[in-house]
């Protein structure tokens, strides 16, 4: 994976674009850490990004 071991901090990680950045980060390997003003907005753009 391309960014297998890597770390990737999102700013404004709750928006549309934040997210849209994210997704793909994820897929490629990268250990993703979302920043947002409010717990609840970044939980609902997260909302099955993530294999439970």
């Amino acid at each position: 994976m391309l960014l297998q071991n890597k770390v990737a901090v999102v700013y404004g990680g709750a928006g549309s674009l934040g997210a849209g950045v994210a997704k793909p980060y994820t897929q490629a390997g990268a250990r993703v850490f979302l920043v947002g003003r409010t717990e609840k907005t970044l939980r609902d753009a997260t909302a099955g990004m993530f294999p439970s």
